[in-house]
């Protein structure tokens, strides 16, 4: 096989004749020129200033330092290489590197030591070390994201078995003894991985899905394997194909409505106040779910044995508050996010909001039904109930985010909307209520708990919005600066603001 060689590392060759070390030797030694102990030599800065370097004091301080680099320049290449720690099946093939060109000055001693020289640290256990590195690596992903990985890794065996006969050796591994992966060996990899990319979108599958899928299942696989399937800057087919299959598919998608506001009302006119505890508790998590812009697995768990009172909403996230105006605040942890990574973040639900489908006004019924009369405390908790437990219960069980998910699925069938709701409508459906109404873009994007503008995707076109708009921009009589500026030519770029 073809392919880039690795270089071992050769042994250090003697210094040059012209070294940091022989320069400073021959100025300590009498090159001339009158510079002597208490002469001094004028130099310039980069910033274009001049220092003063004194005479033979700083060179026997140079000379000393010069003589310490040459030592660890000529130190014999037994003791100046250092290995990788061993293990793994590529261990014979790693590369000694000299640790020696590494080094850097040590510490002048003045000041206070930095942590890593204090002398009362103790040393830290090199396997206890590892560990702790395992379980970050471990638990760095949320178990809904480990299970994407594993969905990943599933499609991929599927799309194996199905071209076993056509293509029965989807990888090629390379050769350490060798020349490593060889070209020829990253681009059959990589015209695998862009086959199954296909393959992907072929079935159904949106590209964003794809994407995901093809980014997490390769990593998996080098890890798994201990070896990149695709050398590092040849594989640039595999993204150009990527962009296109997104160009070629990017309007498939599968459509998902929003439960909005006006839904919440049509909703009630259809089935009048919720009166028996199951009705409110629906009626509960529907408007929790579009009046904080939540996910339905942020507010239940995915079995009733998987409650987490660190991850899923309980008494105890829920306060009562009155200043500036009376409302509930509800801790929620963001989705995708593991317990311990990121607190819960507070998210307020106003009183204002109105009694017929106000999260304020369902969550108080809620608990009403299930408690009775409510007391809170001066901390603004509930008194005399177990706080650690769901917020959601039904039957003395937290309500799972599979039956929140047919609750919206049962309530968008009622009002006419059938097949095209999921777990993220009340989040949609509270996005496209807050963009409909202006709410600036950097508000929408802390109220959604949003890292970034992936807000936009969750937002809706509205029909009086856009009229309105329209009939505004019709009106507009605003002459533009090219029109008024011959010699001007407003540059073509696209700013991105906040709000």
């Amino acid at each position: 096989m073809g392919g880039a060689h690795h270089t071992l590392l050769a042994p250090l060759a003697p210094p040059p004749p012209f070294s940091r070390f022989h320069r400073v030797r021959s100025r300590l030694l009498g090159a001339g020129g009158g510079r002597g102990a208490g002469d001094g030599r004028v130099f310039a800065n980069r910033d274009g200033s001049r220092r003063q370097r004194g005479g033979g004091a700083a060179l026997e301080h140079e000379a000393t330092a010069a003589v310490q680099h040459e030592a660890r320049r000529t130190r014999p290449a037994a003791e100046a290489m250092r290995w990788a720690p061993p293990g793994g099946q590529n261990a014979a093939h790693m590369l000694p590197v000299d640790m020696g060109t590494l080094s850097v000055p040590k510490h002048s001693g003045r000041g206070r030591k930095p942590k890593y020289a204090h002398p009362s640290r103790a040393p830290v256990d090199y396997h206890e070390l590892v560990s702790e590195i395992e379980t970050l690596c471990t638990d760095a992903y949320e178990p809904a994201s480990q299970r994407v990985v594993m969905s990943a890794r599933r499609c991929f065996d599927a799309f194996r078995l199905e071209y076993q006969t056509d293509r029965p050796r989807m990888f090629m591994q390379p050769d350490f003894a060798a020349t490593g992966l060889s070209m020829q060996a990253s681009l059959h990899n990589e015209i695998s991985l862009m086959m199954w990319a296909a393959w992907m979108l072929r079935i159904g599958l949106a590209s964003s899905t794809a994407s995901t899928y093809l980014s997490l299942a390769r990593t998996s696989m080098e890890t798994t394997l201990g070896y990149r399937l695709t050398n590092v800057g040849q594989a640039v087919r595999l993204p150009r194909v990527m962009r296109r299959l997104r160009k070629m598919y990017k309007c498939v998608r599968r459509k998902r409505l929003g439960w909005r506001a006006h839904h919440a009302r049509l909703l009630r006119q259809e089935r009048g106040a919720a009166s028996t505890p199951a009705d409110k508790v629906v009626h509960a998590v529907l408007s929790v779910a579009r009046e904080g812009l939540a996910r339905c697995c942020e507010l239940g768990p995915s079995t009733v044995h998987g409650f987490d009172k660190a991850k899923h909403p309980t008494l105890r996230d829920l306060t009562l508050h009155s200043e500036p105006q009376p409302h509930l605040i509800l801790s929620l942890l963001p989705a995708k996010k593991a317990p311990g990574s990121r607190p819960k973040v507070p998210v307020p639900l106003p009183q204002a909001t109105g009694a017929e489908i106000g999260a304020f006004s369902a969550v108080t019924a809620m608990l009403e039904a299930r408690f009775g009369e409510l007391t809170w405390g001066d901390d603004g908790h509930l008194c005399g109930v177990d706080l650690d437990a769901s917020l959601f219960e039904l039957d003395g069980q937290p309500v799972t985010s599979g039956r929140m998910v047919d609750m919206f699925v049962h309530a968008a069938r009622e009002i006419g909307i059938d097949g095209q709701v999921s777990g993220h409508s009340g989040r949609i459906g509270g996005a496209t209520d807050h963009f409909a109404q202006a709410t600036p873009p950097s508000i929408l994007q802390i109220c959604g708990r949003w890292d970034s503008d992936l807000w936009m995707i969750y937002t809706r076109q509205c029909v009086d919005q856009t009229i309105q708009y329209t009939i505004r921009a019709t009106q507009c009589a605003d002459a533009s600066m090219e029109e008024i500026f011959d010699d001007y030519t407003q540059p073509a770029v696209v700013m991105h603001t906040c709000d």
